[in-house]
């Protein structure tokens, strides 16, 4: 999640763990699509942001769903990989709250 975390002990004071700051990113990996499909290396030069939504699991009680909002996502600069002789992806990405604050990634469980 990017967090901060600073741990305060201090005298005649509590001890306390606070999170002073966060930047919640991820790095992507897929397998790479034609330009023609899709060109991530335009999007990251436009400055193209977007939201994300992405489902992990199909059982009731094992599902896990990540999300960004509209405007919440910053693609950093795409490059290539290879695994198993195929060409992937690498799509660093920045997760960014909205003017609202505090909402630029959420997690639910169902």
């Amino acid at each position: 999640m990017g967090n901060e975390v600073v741990y305060r002990e201090l005298v005649n004071s509590t001890k306390e763990v606070l999170i002073t700051d966060r930047s919640a990113t991820a790095n992507f990996v897929i397998e790479a699509p034609t330009l023609a499909t899709h060109d991530f290396f335009a999007d990251a030069v436009a400055g193209t942001s977007g939201n994300l939504s992405i489902v992990h699991g199909t059982n009731a009680g094992n599902i896990i769903t990540l999300t960004s909002p509209t405007a919440g996502l910053s693609l950093g600069n795409p490059t290539y990989s290879e695994d198993q002789g195929l060409v992937m992806l690498n799509l660093p990405t920045t997760m960014v709250p909205s003017s609202s604050g505090n909402d630029e990634i959420s997690l639910a469980f169902t």
